[in-house]
């Protein structure tokens, strides 16, 4: 049984790329009009971010019970906790034609109330890289209580699956204690991740010029206390582009967009 994608399909913002609170250092000191006509419009106006503005959350201890009877006896923490996964997501844009060198891009995500939300999980990270066709992806075996493992324990995988966001889908299994395998691509395989134990997550992409800019997925797992209806949090996007009169990359950045998961 395949469970549909499409109330899970991913709304996005676009968002323009701002300086740093340094100032733009694409623009050369020494050059007025550097790259083409008008103040900003190299590099940045050629690129744009976009962001995840409908945040997906799933209930892992909903997703476990459709494969299983009932949560294992020794399993305390659904005493006073739920467990959610949240779905954020970026992407690049880059105008056809345009000498933008893209280097890095990034996402943050900053939670409002961080005595309500303990990271236990993250996704994608570099030791979950597996290759496929030529293509990366992110493979990983998604414990009961939201933690991530080298995929091939699993002993039984379902055909059930469920879609989480994007590309990024469960293949279910019942397994005791064991949500299933997720899987999803990725922009880069080059993935620097941090966020676990704390109430913010953030990721960095190295890109090379080949990599193709497109909406990308990363998975958090949190815990969160019984009672608590929603969450907030505050997410941007930034990148490093290299300008031509320095070696080194320049950050921008987007403004803050606020955002909030239903915890249903």
């Amino acid at each position: 049984m395949n469970l549909t994608p499409e109330s899970f399909d991913l709304s996005t913002q676009t968002l323009e790329l701002l300086p740093g609170p340094f100032g733009d250092l694409l623009m050369s000191p020494y050059e007025v009009d550097y790259g083409t006509k008008g103040v900003g419009e190299i590099s940045v106006n050629d690129l744009k971010i976009r962001l995840g503005d409908r945040p997906v959350c799933r209930n892992l201890q909903k997703l476990y019970e459709l494969c299983h009877k009932e949560i294992p006896a020794d399993v305390a923490v659904f005493d006073a906790y739920d467990i959610w996964l949240i779905t954020h997501v970026i992407g690049a844009l880059r105008r056809p034609g345009s000498s933008a060198k893209l280097k890095a891009l990034g996402y943050e995500a900053v939670f409002e109330e961080p005595e309500n939300i303990y990271t236990i999980d993250i996704a994608p990270r570099s030791k979950f890289v597996h290759s496929l066709e030529g293509k990366a992806e992110n493979v990983f075996d998604l414990g009961l209580e939201g933690h991530a493992h080298l995929p091939g324990a699993i002993k039984s995988l379902l055909e059930t699956v469920d879609y989480i966001g994007g590309d990024a889908k469960i293949r279910l299994s019942s397994d005791l204690k064991v949500i299933g395998q997720v899987s999803f691509s990725l922009i880069s395989p080059m993935i620097q991740a941090m966020g676990l134990g704390a109430s913010r997550c953030e990721w960095l992409y190295e890109l090379d010029q080949q990599d193709l800019l497109t909406d990308q997925v990363m998975l958090q797992t949190v815990l969160v206390p019984k009672g608590v209806r929603s969450i907030k949090f505050k997410a941007r996007g930034y990148a490093y582009i290299r300008p031509k009169w320095i070696s080194f990359s320049a950050r921008f950045q987007t403004k803050w967009l606020d955002l909030e998961c239903a915890l249903v």
